[in-house]
């Protein structure tokens, strides 16, 4: 009969399939940085429009961007704050002021005006403007929605966390809008059609194969 292992390995014991592995220490910062966007991939990117007080438009990208809860529909959505980052900074101070947001998906077509809208630009000039993308009125926030879009979330801020330099904002969603021939009246999705462009560490990527298990 084989022994059975410990419950608690002794440190620095070799299990069974064990792979030569590399260990990092949290406090490293800058290679803990490196991790984190080279090991949680693919992420999707949420592509937010926001307005300031005066109706000012912005629009940028983020991939620290997650499902909260179901019931009810919330989001997840990590921004640098203002003070730290220039790439950010207007849509934090717009969310910090009037706490309303619409998240697209992007799409191919939209990949590269995606992009270019993460370029910083001064809080007078609106991105949206810039890249000449068109808008139409959306129904319960003040922020408009990117008319080539293939799906638009209404939200409003719920609450906010600061867990480390990254302030965490956990939105609501309102009413979400998904284009007709991706979507049926009961709300799935056909997620090959969908197919949205995510980050992977420093590149973009499309879906992959997708396959069921058991």
């Amino acid at each position: 009969m084989s022994p059975v292992p410990p419950e608690h390995p002794t440190p620095g014991t070799r299990g069974p399939g064990s792979r030569p592995m590399r260990t990092f220490e949290a406090a490293d910062l800058e290679a803990t940085r490196r991790l984190m966007y080279g090991l949680v991939v693919p992420r999707p990117i949420a592509w937010v429009t926001t307005a300031d007080a005066h109706g000012r438009t912005n629009l940028a990208p983020f991939s620290f961007f997650t499902v909260v809860s179901t019931r009810p529909a919330m989001m997840g959505l990590a921004i640098t704050p203002d003070h730290t980052s220039e790439v950010h900074k207007d849509t934090w101070r717009n969310l910090d002021a009037t706490g309303e947001l619409v998240i697209h998906s992007v799409s191919e077509a939209d990949a590269q005006a995606m992009h270019a809208s993460s370029r910083p630009l001064p809080a007078e000039h609106s991105e949206i403007a810039e890249l000449g993308l068109a808008t139409e009125p959306s129904e319960l926030v003040a922020p408009p929605r990117l008319c080539t879009a293939d799906s638009a979330l209404e939200c409003r801020v719920e609450t906010r966390l600061r867990p480390g330099q990254e302030e965490f904002f956990v939105v609501r969603v309102l009413r979400a809008h998904v284009a007709q021939a991706l979507s049926d009246a009961a709300g799935h999705i056909d997620i090959p059609a969908l197919d949205p462009v995510a980050r992977v560490g420093r590149h973009y990527a499309h879906l992959a194969e997708h396959y069921r298990l058991g």
